[in-house]
């Protein structure tokens, strides 16, 4: 695949470097790397300090001092032969879009106790650096030379023999800010990329505010260009903040982007409440009813659809607070939090309501018991009592 300068770029560390693992890149993997791989590798460590903006990769080649095209592949494949670094890729119509995913190094210990990285270093570097290198890392004391690889899921190749063919996966990288977010579907790299920092400026690009932004595209049902317009008139350039409140707002008033999804209950709750109303706006109060399962309780989008419908089927189509409060902080509890769970808690509460209307019967009161018996006589009221008693009436009303 070509690479060309224009294409974007972002850099994901998987940890921060240690002087360990510096020294064992430099000491352990430059030999086997080169020296080039290792200028890309620590210069894309640097760029992993800001993960939230796409650079094209001009800027990259410029850095490391107009570095060519083809010396930063081959750099880049070596990196990835040793594992040092993974590469994910997006085709898009003008540009492809590029994350690198960065390993830290192994420990020396843990270089020099590998066969196929220990037999590669002696190839390389020579039995004498190898040796020193060993001495000084105590406790590497395996020599490759006297022990035969047999493990079953490595296989020890020349390196003229290794195919250094990168295969491409079409995998999307996931953007994690913490355990509850793993439901966000928001396109991520097209807000980057179409979303300049005088729009957002960098430092309101935080860990809260973007997980935020991508909950409420979520809920809403909103692509990357309408938020983008929403997070701009939600930013103060002024304040150097971004009004949460504001964008929750302008998202309410806002109409959910057309998505087409197989399984209805993928759909944005939004969306999916609007189908069920044939098509007719979600009120004010629905409206609040799913944020508060999304953003507060942090309901997966299928698990809300779910709960929304079932709650609809036994409450004559009706969304009241304390009930939905009350399935919600059940279903809470019961740690529901994958479609496949949510489905088996409506049949489970289903079935459990109706054994309970079946079973369970309704003492007649005593008093209508002795009426159809006949043993309870009314008696006429007098008419003074009944005077008195409207009398007081209209003091009562009066007052």
């Amino acid at each position: 695949m070509e690479l060309k300068t224009k294409d974007t770029y972002r850099v994901y560390l998987t940890r921060d470097l240690s002087s360990s693992d510096l020294e064992s890149l430099m000491t352990l993997y430059q030999p086997l790397i080169g020296g080039d791989a290792v200028l890309v590798y620590l210069t894309l460590a640097s760029e992993s300090k800001n993960t939230h903006t796409a650079f094209k990769h001009a800027r990259l080649f410029n850095i490391m001092n107009m570095i060519q095209i083809d010396t930063f592949l081959h750099a880049r494949r070596k990196l990835e032969e040793y594992m040092l670094l993974r590469t994910y890729v997006k085709q898009t119509d003008t540009k492809n879009v590029y994350v690198y995913q960065m390993h830290s190094p192994l420990s020396p210990r843990d270089f020099l106790s590998t066969n196929i990285y220990a037999n590669r270093y002696i190839q390389t570097a020579g039995k004498k650096t190898f040796d020193e290198s060993n001495a000084k890392y105590e406790g590497c004391n395996l020599h490759p030379n006297e022990y035969k690889e047999i493990t079953v899921s490595m296989k020890n190749v020349k390196e003229e023999d290794y195919n250094n063919t990168v295969v491409y996966t079409n995998v999307k990288p996931r953007y994690q800010f913490n355990g509850d977010d793993i439901q966000i579907n928001f396109d991520y790299e097209h807000f980057f990329a179409t979303t300049s920092s005088t729009v957002f400026p960098s430092d309101l690009r935080t860990q809260e505010n973007l997980a935020y932004i991508g909950r409420l595209a979520t809920l809403y049902g909103l692509d990357a260009d309408t938020m983008r317009v929403k997070v701009s008139k939600s930013v103060s350039i002024e304040k150097n903040a971004l009004n949460t409140e504001r964008l929750k707002f302008l998202c309410e008033m806002s109409k959910p982007d057309v998505v087409k999804s197989k399984d209805p209950y993928d759909l944005p709750p939004i969306s999916f409440l609007i189908s069920k109303q044939n098509g007719a706006a979600v009120s004010m109060n629905d409206k609040k009813i799913l944020e508060r399962l999304s953003l507060d309780m942090h309901f997966p989008s299928p698990v809300i659809n779910i709960m929304i419908e079932y709650i609809l089927k036994i409450s004559d189509n009706r969304l009241n607070n304390r009930f939905v409060d009350m399935v919600s902080g059940e279903w809470a509890r019961d740690g529901i939090t994958t479609k496949e769970q949510a489905i088996q808690q409506t049949k489970k509460v289903i079935h459990r309501n109706t054994s309970y209307r079946l079973d369970t019967q309704i003492e007649m009161p005593e008093y209508m018991k002795r009426q159809e018996q006949g043993t309870i006589h009314s008696t006429p009221v007098d008419q003074d009592t009944l005077a008195k008693a409207l009398e007081l009436q209209k003091k009562m009303r009066g007052k």
